[in-house]
C-alpha cells in the first residue's frame, strides 16, 4: 500500500498538469502590445491565421452574455509563434456548442475545440469574430 502512494500521486499531478493552459510562445509584438478588442489586435489575428487551418489549437476560455442577448465565446489560439484571444459572437448554436452555452462554459475552462472555425466581419470601425462551427469540444 505504502508504494501505490507514490503511484498515484503522480498519476494525479500528471493529470492536473494535462489539463492545463498549453504554453505560450507569441513571438509577435502585436499581441503583447494591445489587447484583444483592439482592432489592430484583431487584425493581425485574422493576418495570422486566414488561409491556414491546420497548425492551431483552441481552447476554451470562458463564455459570456452582454447587452442585447448577444452571446460570445471567449477562445485562445495558439500555434508556433502564436498566441492570441479572441471572443467570438455566437449568432448561431449547434449540438455540439450548446451544451457549453447551456452550462455558460462552467466545466469548459481549456477545452480544446477540434476543427474550429469562425469567420472575421469588418467594416471601416470594427472586426468582429463570428462563430460558425467546431468538429468536437475536446475536455
Amino acid at each position: 500500500m505504502q508504494r501505490l502512494v507514490p503511484i498515484l500521486l503522480f498519476i494525479l499531478l500528471c493529470t492536473l498538469q494535462s489539463c492545463g493552459e498549453p504554453e505560450c510562445n507569441n513571438t509577435n509584438p502585436v499581441f503583447s502590445k494591445h489587447q484583444p478588442h483592439d482592432i489592430v489586435y484583431k487584425d493581425e489575428v485574422i493576418k495570422q491565421i486566414v488561409g491556414k487551418k491546420e497548425g492551431f489549437r483552441y481552447t476554451v476560455e470562458g463564455y459570456e452574455e452582454k447587452e442585447n442577448n448577444s452571446r460570445y465565446l471567449n477562445v485562445s489560439i495558439y500555434g508556433d509563434s502564436i498566441c492570441a484571444k479572441v471572443s467570438l459572437l455566437l449568432l448561431k448554436t449547434d449540438s455540439i456548442i450548446e451544451p457549453l452555452i447551456k452550462a455558460k462554459g462552467m466545466g469548459y475552462h481549456h477545452a480544446e475545440l477540434k476543427g474550429l472555425k469562425f469567420i472575421a466581419m469588418r467594416n471601416c470601425t470594427s472586426t468582429k469574430f463570428v462563430y460558425t462551427g467546431t468538429d468536437k469540444i475536446i475536455d
